[in-house]
C-alpha cells in the first residue's frame, strides 16, 4: 500500500484529533504535574509518528451503517471522464476559422488538493526552518560556554544525578550570555548556569539542579523539540500547538515536583524562582528549557504555595502508567478503519457470489491498461489543431480532457485523450478509433471505446456490444461505461445481459445505461439490481430509481 502523501497527511491529521481530545480529558484525572506531563508527551509523540501508524500499522476494522459509506462506495466507480455541457464554449465554432488551437501544457496542471499540498510544505518548511534555527542558536551558546567548578555544585550534581536515575554525562557550564538557569542539548545534555551561580549555597545549589537534572531524566529537551517538529506538521491544526504549550507548562511544574522530593521548602525555592525571574535579561533560545520563564512563573509559584502541592509530587509508576495508556489509546485510534457493517451487508448479499471477478483477472492493476505513447506522438498530440471535419466536435472535447486534472496515477484521461488524438489521420479520428476497436490489444480496443463514449459514436456500438464478451474486465467496463454515454438502444438486450456480469463495475455501468429508460421493463430490472450482492451497483440502482421517479 503506497498511500498518496495528502490522502495520508489528511488521515493523520484526522487521526490526531481523538487522540489530543482524548488527551486533554485524560491529562484531567492525574493529580501530579508528572503524570499529566506523561500523557501529553506521549500524545504528541503518537500524533508525530500517526502518518507511519497509518501507512505500516495494524487496521482494525469498525463496523458502521452502509448508508454512511454512500459517498465512499460510489468513489469506488471506475474514473470516467465527463466532459462539460459545452465542451466547445470559448473555442469558437468548428470549421471555421475562428477555431484556435487547443493546447495542453506539457506539464502537469495544477489541482486544488495539489495547491492546497504546497501550501501545506510551505508553511511547514518554514517553521521547520525556525526549529532548526533555534537549534544553532542553543549550540553557539553551549559553544561560548565555559565549564563551571564548583565543588557545592559537583556534590548536589553526584547526589541527584543517583536520586533522579541520570546516568549519562551532564556538564556544567556558565556563560556571560546567561541570566538564568537552562538545560540545553537532545542527546549531549548540559546545563547552562549564570555568573554568579558558584556562590549559591547548598540548598540554592540543589534546588537548581534538582530542577534542571530532572529535564535531563526526563528527556525533555528532545521531546520539546519533537513537539516542535509535530506543530510544524500539523501547523493547521490547534489542538496541537494547544498540547505543545501544555507540555511546556506541564514539563516546568513536574521539575518543580522533583524539587520538593529532593527536600526542598516550598516557600522558600518559591523565593529562588523569583529572584533568578528578577535577574534575567533577554531571551534564552526556544529549545533551551529555561528555569524562570515569566509567562509561566505565576501559576508555578501558585502550585507551589498551595499547601496540597507536596502530595502531588507524583511517581515514576505514576508517569510511565500515564503514558502507557495514552499510547495504547492512542495506536487503537490509530489503527480503527471504517467498513460496512456485516448484518446491513447480508439483508442484500446473494448466496456463493464471488467478488468482482470468477475470471480472475480482477488483480490486475488500473495501470495494467495504459498504453505507452512516444515523446513526438504525444507533442503531436497536445500541439495540433482541432478538425474543421465532422469529427471536430471530438476532437474538441479531447483537446478539454487533456486539461483534466488526474485525481491519482492511475487516472488515465488525459493519456487516453493523448493516445486518441495521436490516432488523427489528416482531418478524420472516427473512423481509426472505429477500426482500433478490433485491434488484437485489448488495452488498445479500451482506449478506443473510452474516446468514442466520450463522442457519443453510434457507430461503435455494434464493436462495443462485442467487446462485452472479452475475457478481460476492465475492457468490458469500458466498453459498457461507452454504452452508457453513448445511450443507444440498439444496445439494450446486451447492456441488460451484463447485469449478470461477474464484475461489479460492468454491473454498474449497465445500470447506469438502464436507468436512461424510464419503460416498466426498465424499472423491474433496476429494482432487482437494489439486491445486487455489491454496495456500488445497489446504490446506482436506487439512484437511478429516485431519478426516474422525479
Amino acid at each position: 500500500m503506497n498511500p498518496q502523501p495528502g490522502a495520508l497527511l489528511l488521515a493523520s491529521a484526522a487521526k490526531s484529533v481523538p487522540v489530543l481530545l482524548a488527551a486533554l480529558l485524560g491529562a484531567r484525572l492525574p493529580r501530579s504535574a508528572a503524570a499529566r506531563h506523561a500523557v501529553w508527551r506521549t500524545a504528541l509523540l503518537v500524533t508525530l509518528a500517526m502518518p507511519l501508524l497509518l501507512a505500516v500499522g495494524p487496521a482494525v476494522q469498525v463496523p458502521v451503517p452502509a448508508s454512511l459509506l454512500r459517498e465512499r462506495s460510489a468513489a469506488a466507480r471506475p474514473a470516467v471522464y465527463r466532459p462539460s455541457p459545452d465542451p466547445l464554449a470559448g473555442l469558437g465554432a468548428p470549421g471555421t476559422d475562428a477555431s484556435p488551437a487547443v493546447a495542453a501544457s506539457p506539464w502537469p496542471s495544477l489541482g486544488m488538493a495539489d495547491a492546497a499540498l504546497l501550501g501545506w510544505a510551505a508553511v511547514a518548511a518554514l517553521l521547520l526552518l525556525r526549529v532548526a534555527a533555534g537549534a544553532i542558536a542553543v549550540e553557539r551558546l553551549r559553544a561560548g560556554a565555559r565549564p563551571l567548578r564548583s565543588p557545592v555544585l559537583e556534590r548536589a550534581r553526584g547526589d541527584l544525578s543517583r536520586r533522579l536515575r541520570v546516568w549519562r554525562p551532564v556538564a556544567l557550564l556558565t556563560s556571560d550570555r546567561v541570566s538564568a538557569p537552562a538545560t540545553i542539548g537532545w542527546f549531549r545534555a548540559a546545563v547552562l548556569l549564570p555568573p554568579w551561580a558558584a556562590g549559591w549555597n547548598e540548598e540554592e545549589a540543589r534546588a537548581v539542579l534538582a530542577h534542571e537534572l530532572a529535564h535531563v531524566a526526563r528527556w525533555d529537551c528532545l521531546a520539546y523539540a519533537l513537539a516542535q517538529v509535530t506543530c510544524a506538521l500539523y501547523w493547521f491544526n490547534p489542538l496541537v500547538w494547544l498540547a505543545a504549550r501544555t507540555l511546556r507548562g506541564e514539563c516546568e511544574g513536574a521539575c518543580d515536583g522533583e524539587v520538593l522530593r529532593a527536600g526542598i521548602r516550598a516557600d522558600r525555592y518559591a523565593s529562588l524562582l523569583l529572584e533568578t525571574a528578577r535577574r534575567m535579561q533577554g531571551a534564552t533560545p526556544a529549545p533551551a528549557l529555561a528555569m524562570a520563564r515569566p509567562g509561566q512563573l505565576e501559576r508555578r509559584i501558585v502550585a507551589l504555595l498551595d499547601p496540597a502541592a507536596p502530595r502531588r509530587v507524583g511517581t515514576p509508576r505514576a508517569r510511565r502508567l500515564a503514558g502507557s495508556v495514552t499510547l495504547c489509546a492512542g495506536v487503537v485510534l490509530a489503527a480503527l478503519r471504517v467498513q460496512a457493517a456485516p448484518a446491513q451487508e447480508r439483508a442484500f448479499a446473494r448466496p456463493a457470489a464471488g467478488e468482482p471477478d470468477l475470471r480472475g483477472d480482477s488483480v490486475a492493476g488500473p495501470l495494467s491498461e495504459r498504453l505507452s505513447l512516444s515523446d513526438r506522438a504525444r507533442r503531436a498530440a497536445i500541439a495540433g489543431r482541432g478538425a474543421r471535419g465532422p469529427d471536430s466536435l471530438l476532437v474538441h472535447r479531447l483537446h478539454a480532457a487533456l486539461r483534466h486534472t488526474p485525481g491519482g496515477e492511475e487516472d488515465l484521461v488525459r493519456d487516453r485523450a493523448a493516445w486518441a488524438l495521436s490516432r488523427m489521420q489528416g482531418e478524420r479520428l472516427v473512423e481509426p478509433l472505429l477500426a482500433a476497436l478490433h485491434d488484437p490489444d485489448w488495452r488498445v480496443r479500451a482506449y478506443a471505446a473510452w474516446a468514442l463514449g466520450l463522442g457519443q459514436e453510434r457507430r461503435a456500438v455494434p464493436a462495443l456490444v462485442e467487446a462485452l464478451g472479452h475475457p478481460v474486465w476492465r475492457l468490458r467496463a469500458m466498453a459498457a461505461s461507452a454504452l452508457a454515454e453513448i445511450g443507444d438502444p440498439a444496445a439494450r438486450d446486451a447492456m441488460t445481459a451484463a447485469l449478470g456480469d461477474e464484475a461489479w463495475q460492468v454491473r454498474l455501468e449497465a445500470v447506469g445505461y438502464l436507468g436512461q429508460f424510464s419503460d416498466p421493463a426498465a424499472q423491474s430490472l433496476l429494482r432487482q439490481m437494489r439486491l445486487d450482492r455489491h454496495i456500488a451497483v445497489r446504490l446506482a440502482a436506487s439512484e437511478a430509481l429516485a431519478s426516474g421517479a422525479r
